[in-house]
């Protein structure tokens, strides 16, 4: 009988899921005997081990093989995918790097993904498969396995090195607040051929979402500095000229009625463009754009203030202070 080759098993299995081999395994002989959970739970020895145990299946392992960081998105996909043990890890693998949709997905739910079962080659799955896509990951045993598994998978070559089987997320991006939330078995894993310990765990995490925000935050803080620049280097020209326009007939003895017209034009013109650069740095943090207030017809320092506070504009009407020409006493401003 030909032996099958074995893979490049995962770098660093977590030493707790080790102590399957090195405190359990001694064991399994007998439990496959029991016909039972009540009948296994009889056994002195499962009774010493079984907090042990408990403790093996409820830690989740988490790790990181990411590359770059992911950027941020305004939609993201996630895929949940039944590995089906990963028995066929290598077509899963090449779909994952090929096929149009699951290459492009963010987080992928991934249930039925071993770690040293005989069936699947001893692989450690969803860590091999983070690792060979540069993911986060974790990971959560469901159950421990004291035979190879039932079916054709009984008689597959080999012997399981840990005999974990459970469930994983891989994320683009960084994976935080993981929890396990343990789920009841429907039927008793010791009653039949494939006998297992443990039961179903959900898997619950966040993935990204620190870094998602401080990416979006950025993008809107480099906003907010260009807006600041457009409005010192052009809203202050352009105000200044708009207010002079505007006061021209209250300042400038014997205009005549073409002169009041063309400088009121200038001033129609020219006020609009203010206000888009107004409301540019008036955009809150979440890029939700503020209503324009008129100020009316107040004093000319007032409503320099006024556009200042309103906008974050440090050096909006610079120039155009309590100090301007005394004979401008009153002017519209837009803010």
């Amino acid at each position: 009988m030909s032996v099958i080759e074995q893979p490049e098993t995962y770098l660093h299995v977590h030493a707790t899921y080790r102590r399957v081999k090195e405190e359990f395994a001694a064991h399994f002989p007998r439990w496959l005997k029991c016909a039972s959970t009540k009948d296994l739970e009889a056994d002195a020895d499962y009774a010493a081990l079984a907090q042990e145990i408990s403790q093996v299946l409820g830690h989740c392992d988490t790790g990181d093989f990411a590359r770059d960081g992911a950027p941020a998105k305004s939609c993201y996909r996630v895929i949940a995918w039944n590995l089906e043990r990963g028995i066929q890890y290598e077509a899963q693998l090449e779909a994952f790097r090929s096929h149009p949709y699951l290459k492009s997905g963010d987080v992928f739910l991934l249930t039925e993904a071993d770690l040293g079962m005989a069936r699947s080659r001893n692989r450690a799955v969803a860590q091999e498969l983070a690792r060979e896509l540069g993911m986060y990951y974790a990971f959560i045993p469901c159950y421990l396995n004291l035979a190879k598994g039932s079916g054709v998978e009984y008689h597959v070559e080999g012997e399981n090195e840990l005999g974990l089987h459970g469930n994983a997320i891989l994320s683009r991006y960084p994976i935080r607040r993981v929890q396990p939330i343990p789920l009841r078995n429907g039927i008793d894993k010791m009653s039949g051929r494939a006998k297992r310990l443990g039961h179903q765990h959900a898997l619950a995490a966040e993935a990204g979402r620190a870094e998602v925000e401080r990416a979006r935050r950025a993008v809107l803080e480099e906003r907010s500095r260009i807006a600041r620049e457009l409005h010192d280097v052009v809203a202050h020209h352009m105000s200044l000229i708009a207010v002079r326009a505007e006061t021209a007939p209250y300042r400038l003895a014997g205009l005549t009625e073409p002169a009041r017209a063309e400088f009121g034009s200038l001033s129609e013109a020219l006020t609009p463009d203010t206000a888009v650069v107004s409301v540019m740095c008036a955009n809150n943090e979440t890029g939700a754009r503020q209503p324009l207030v008129d100020a009316g017809a107040v004093e000319i320092g007032r409503a320099i203030a006024v556009d200042r506070r309103r906008d974050g504009g440090d050096n909006a009407g610079k120039g155009l202070g309590q100090g301007g020409p005394p004979q401008i006493s009153v002017a519209r401003w837009a803010l």
